[in-house]
């Protein structure tokens, strides 16, 4: 850090609420004040506000605000989800009349080596309202859930992201079919990797 801070021209830093309470900040800040060198705090979540000990030290400091927009493709991480289902006819109809089985699923492409965890806190499932319960939470991996039926619906998704994503909930809505043995869609979603 001393080599870092003592050669540069200015010290750039990413102000969120997580690092502001970290040890190496105040250290970082205090040791480029010391040093001569500018400080440039910038903040890059809106929400962020300095601490009180922050205050103090960076009087006459101004804090840039950093919009990052989605379309720029600098500290934004982009994962691909599998969202679909399976489908086998059953030998034999059940006791209610249903001829096939399904599994709903979201998951990663079988590339991805990231645990689907990682970025996935909690699912919930809306079926048809005829299935008992109506509502399933998926709140582990594999997020899926199997059933039988007789016919095709539509099922609304409302995938929850890990807390420390600050992404929203993202809904979807999943046409199941029983035509095929598997049948799915990729979803694209964004996160901002620098927080």
């Amino acid at each position: 850090m001393a080599y870092g801070v003592e050669n540069a021209l200015a010290v750039c830093c990413f102000m969120t609420p997580e690092y502001q309470e970290s040890k190496n900040c105040q250290k970082e800040l205090l040791y480029a004040d010391e040093q001569n060198v500018p400080i440039i705090p910038c903040r890059i979540r809106s929400d962020w506000k300095p601490s009180s000990w922050l205050v103090p030290e960076l009087p006459t400091k101004q804090f840039a605000h950093l919009a990052i927009s989605n379309k720029s493709k600098s500290g934004v991480l982009r994962k691909t989800f599998l969202i679909g289902n399976t489908h086998k006819e059953l030998t034999r109809k059940t006791a209610h009349g249903n001829t096939s089985e399904w599994t709903f699923f979201v998951r990663p492409p079988s590339s991805d080596r990231d645990s689907i965890e990682t970025y996935i806190k909690r699912i919930r499932v809306y079926l048809h309202k005829t299935f008992s319960p109506p509502l399933v939470i998926l709140d582990r991996s594999p997020f899926e859930i199997t059933r039988t039926g007789w016919g095709e619906f539509e099922i609304r998704v409302i995938i929850e992201f890990q807390d420390e994503w600050h992404h929203e909930d993202l809904e979807i809505f999943w046409n199941l079919t029983l035509r095929d043995n598997e049948s799915y869609e990729e979803v694209d979603v964004e996160f901002d990797s620098y927080l």
